[in-house]
């Protein structure tokens, strides 16, 4: 009798078998040829002799020690054998000696030094985290992340010219290490959506297609990963028509199903165990290890199933990262973890730990049926979640009900409004986490509003990951994509957009989403008083005011500022006066029984930190200094609890307050005519960022290279855009080409006596750019510094800078742009690395059309700083007004084509024309070439929208 199927989920499917199915394919073509092309390239060399000479010859020395050593202890006891009493004695110290010598010298020989690795792979070494390096190894396969690391790591000695589009092969590389993330962050229980896993799929196929002319493993693996590709495009299509359930012909194997359950009785275990004993599960040194408020009843048990634990972690460890050797016996493995589950359900004495059951192992091949419902599409959102969030709560749950309280059917329409710093992003990204937001059906959606291309270009781009159908007619024409959304919009009911930065000057979003629409549901927020205009926000505005004093002390207080600030414990002091010290406060910490004396020094240090910190917090400079100076504004509150934590010379409040105190007065009238004097968000916003860049610039312990580097990135990213920007941006100018790439920022063009463009030499460029713009290596080292002093905060998408706030970004702009030559250096690095990046969309290949697509939003924001470009912005930021040079006006001819011929816009096209042309006439005589260029590129575009008579004028 044939066993029923076993019913999996779709997204469990995809996020399980088919994604560890690509990876397993991935990790057998590319491991072997990885390690081929690396021996190659570093070769034979002496040192590897010298190694292998060192290693025998010191095995050698150690044989050569024992037998000596053995010879010693023989004759010592053929001497004291006939001798007398006293004889022996004497000489019983030096035998004892000896004895012990043979023996640990026969212990090293049975254990002999292990091998040295390669050359090569020492080399390879360098390049991986230290977490990784054990993994590195000549004889171990390799996993998908250690592969990629290399082939990144090497990309221009070794890969490059294996990969056909070696333009874009570095971001290509680093979206294959999110794939392998992506199998991390699903064994630390992170769900993945299927999204996830179509656009993981697509990225493994790239790269095994473009090595395949190299390595036939690797074309035969890319013939698999396009079947399973193509395989699950076509069930998600058909989960997203409404099919209740997809029976797999072929089924699964037993190992297959058993390794698909595994994962879901690992998962449920852990959050039995976690529940039971109160603290968090993790994996390290191949055990589980628990965290630090592991309750002291739990300790000893803890301990006595440290190798049950262990036998846990390895399985675990062998089916994430399908590393060498036999599958584990994973009806043992099951029977272990029951074994835990009933030791501890037996010291804690709850039932909760019987609710965990194994799954059934399979002895032979199963068949499987897919449930193919998705549950609602999990929006992606830019914008991190902060930790120390306070004051908030109830304007977070007053949002989340009005969006989730309306009806879909009818339109729900919600706003959230506020001053520049406010925190209205960070609202929206507290809303969008709520489990009733991810509860809702149908699609969502997070964008971004600050201009209208991106809006646009972020819309199109959600439909056709989540929604191919509704704009696979009109993939090459956006007009008509954004015809189909908004039909698509209008019909269904069941979808949500949260919309940041909008404004009444925000085209595309007032007619993808007017307000006769009756569907759906939309929150956005604005700096601007939408509801004025907007009617149908009237009775859903949420106006988000600065945190009170309270809460600010409250933000401080959570960002744990004393830790390393407090003074240590008194020596000798009893209990009894360490509680009366406390006596007025909540900060003792009664001390359990049979304490042992680190666990009541820690405890004890912990009370002091508590101490230190009611008292600084109390101070009544501080509460006036927060209403005051900062006006309440999180982001500054947020900014200078950065700065206390890590200037070590900062001890009490008052250190802080004497250093703002002490800064230089700002400018009477800001760029925009404000006064900075009387606005408290500008004010003690500038002051915090003026004071990190003094400390920055002060810093002993932050190598001058690496300095340099980090106000190289704050002024590229003051000028880029805050939340888009590609880290790919700043990474593979090698060696001299980014001075070649890069041209000099003068105020007009030259050319040399052959007509070609003049570039600076070295003395033109610092050394921090030339870094910056490198291998990545000092990319990472800046941004490190950035986020550490607060400039920078992380995206939760690795492939991107980070997130500059706009309040930061005018700041940034302000002190270090405007009338400094490392403003001029830094526009100048910019300016190369885009034209290096952005080339004209006719040089490459469809498939990397894709990456250009994410450098469109810092193009776009460049150009708005650019004299004759300038737009007007949404985000409120203020335009630089350079002086055009002939490398802009061919990045916005560029950008004209690309919206022109690929994305269909010709309306956005024919404005970037009209700015080129004007540009132009301004760089250049009236007979130059240039212009007739340019005017034959605006007459292109009229006649593509149909104006032949302003073509022909």
């Amino acid at each position: 009798m044939a066993s029923p199927p076993i019913e999996i989920r779709l997204r469990d499917y995809l996020a399980g078998h088919v994604l560890r199915q690509a990876l397993f394919q991935f990790e057998r073509a590319m491991g072997p040829w990885v390690k081929e092309q690396m021996q190659l390239h570093v070769g034979e060399s002496l040192d590897d002799a010298h190694r292998l000479a060192d290693h025998a010859a010191e095995i050698e020395a150690r044989t050569n020690e024992l037998v000596e050593a053995q010879k010693e202890l023989a004759a010592l006891e053929q001497k004291i054998r006939g001798a007398s009493k006293a004889e022996r004695n004497a000489s019983a110290a030096e035998k004892k000696r000896l004895k012990s010598q043979v023996k640990r010298l026969q212990k090293g020989a049975a254990n002999p030094p292990p091998l040295p690795p390669p050359k090569w792979v020492e080399v390879c070494r360098e390049d991986v985290g230290p977490r990784t390096k054990s993994h590195v190894t000549a004889e171990a396969p390799w996993d998908a992340h250690t592969i990629v690391v290399v082939m990144r790591a090497f990309l221009p000695e070794v890969f490059e010219r294996h990969l056909k589009d070696g333009f874009h092969a570095k971001e290509m590389l680093t979206q294959i290490v999110r794939v392998a993330g992506a199998r991390n962050r699903r064994a630390h229980r992170v769900q993945l959506i299927e999204a996830d896993v179509l656009d993981s799929l697509s990225q493994i196929l790239s790269v095994l297609e473009q090595c395949g002319a190299c390595t036939p493993p690797a074309a035969a693996a890319a013939t698999v990963v396009k079947e399973v590709l193509d395989k699950s495009k076509a069930l998600v299509e058909r989960a997203r028509q409404g099919h209740p359930n997809e029976s797999l012909e072929d089924g699964l194997s037993a190992a297959e199903i058993n390794e698909q359950r595994f994962f879901e009785a690992v998962t449920l275990w852990e959050s039995h165990v976690e529940r039971e004993i109160g603290s968090e599960i993790h994996y390290q040194d191949g055990t589980i290890a628990f965290g630090k408020n592991l309750d002291d009843k739990w300790t000893s048990t803890v301990q006595k199933l440290k190798k049950n634990f262990q036998d846990i972690a390895s399985a675990r460890h062998w089916y994430f990262h399908h590393i060498a050797g036999p599958p584990p016996d994973l009806s043992k493995i099951y029977a272990t973890m029951s074994s835990v589950t009933a030791n501890l359900a037996t010291v804690g004495k709850s039932a909760n730990l019987h609710n965990w059951a194994p799954p059934i192992v399979h002895p032979d091949s199963v068949s499987v049926k897919l449930i193919l419902d998705l549950p609602s599409t999990r929006m992606t959102v830019p914008v991190a979640r902060v930790r120390e969030i306070v004051g908030r709560d109830s304007t977070v749950d007053q949002t989340t009900a009005l969006v989730v309280g309306g009806s879909a059917s009818t339109g729900t329409r919600v706003l959230i409004h506020g001053d520049a710093g406010v925190g209205k992003d960070t609202v929206m990204a507290e809303v969008a986490a709520r489990e009733e937001i991810q509860a809702l059906e149908g699609l969502q959606g997070w964008l971004q509003a600050s201009s209208d291309e991106v809006f646009r270009r972020q819309l199109i781009a959600l439909f056709s990951t989540h929604r191919p159908g509704v704009v696979a007619a009109a993939e090459d024409n956006a007009e008509a994509a954004l015809a189909s959304i908004t039909q698509w919009l209008a019909r269904e009911p069941d979808w949500v957009l949260f919309v940041e930065d909008a404004s009444v000057g925000s085209t595309t979003l007032w007619s993808v989403l007017p307000r006769t629409l009756t569907h759906g549901r939309v929150l956005i927020t604005s700096q601007h008083l939408l509801h004025k205009e907007h009617t149908d926000f009237q009775d859903a505005a949420m106006h988000v005011e600065p945190i009170s004093t309270v809460d600010s002390l409250t933000l401080l207080r959570r960002m744990t500022l004393f830790e390393k600030k407090a003074p240590p414990p008194p020596e000798n002091e009893s209990e009894d006066d360490l509680r009366n010290r406390c006596e007025s406060t909540e900060c003792y910490i009664a001390a359990p029984p049979n304490e042992k004396s680190a666990r009541r020094k820690e405890r004890r240090k912990q009370i002091e930190v508590a101490l230190h910190e009611h008292v600084e917090l109390r101070q009544p400079a501080l509460s006036s200094f927060l209403e005051e100076t900062l006006g309440n504004l999180p982001l500054s509150v947020s900014l200078c609890g950065h700065m206390f934590r890590a200037d070590p010379g900062m001890v009490r409040v008052d250190d802080l307050i004497s250093k703002f105190k002490a800064v230089t007065a700002l400018a009477t009238v800001d760029q925009k005519g404000r006064n900075p004097q009387q606005d408290k968000h500008y004010f003690g916003l500038a002051r915090s960022i003026d004071i990190n860049l003094q400390r920055l610039q002060a810093a002993a312990d932050v190598p001058e290279l690496d300095r340099s580097a980090a106000l190289m990135l704050l002024a590229a990213m003051s000028v880029l855009h805050r939340t888009l920007t590609p880290a790919s941006l700043f990474t593979g100018h090698y060696c001299d080409d980014f001075l070649r790439l890069t041209p000099c920022y003068c105020p007009s063009n030259t050319n040399d006596s052959h007509g070609h463009r003049c570039y600076s030499s070295l003395h033109g460029f610092s050394r921090a750019a030339a870094a910056l713009y490198g291998d990545g290596v000092m990319f990472k080292r800046a941004q490190e510094l950035c986020v550490r002093w607060g400039l920078l905060q992380r995206s939760p998408s690795s492939t991107v800078v980070g997130t500059v706030h706009q309040l930061v970004q005018r700041c940034l702009r302000d002190a270090l742009i405007r009338g400094t030559a490392r403003g001029n250096t830094a526009l100048c690095a910019v300016r190369g690395s885009l034209c290096a990046r952005f080339p004209d969309y006719r040089s490459l290949q469809p498939s990397e059309w894709t990456y250009l697509r994410t450098l469109i939003p810092c193009v776009e924001s460049w150009l708005r700083n650019i004299d004759g470009f300038c737009q007007s912005s949404n985000s409120g930021e203020t335009s630089l007004e350079i002086a055009a040079q002939g490398d802009d006006t061919e990045l916005a001819s560029r950008l004209g084509h690309y919206l022109l011929y690929v994305d269909g816009n010709g309306a956005a096209a024919c404005a970037r024309f009209t700015q080129v042309l004007t540009a132009v006439k301004r760089i250049h005589h009236a007979d130059h070439p240039d212009i007739a260029v340019a005017m034959g590129h605006l007459a292109t575009t009229y006649h593509a929208l149909g104006r032949h008579t302003d073509a022909l004028a």
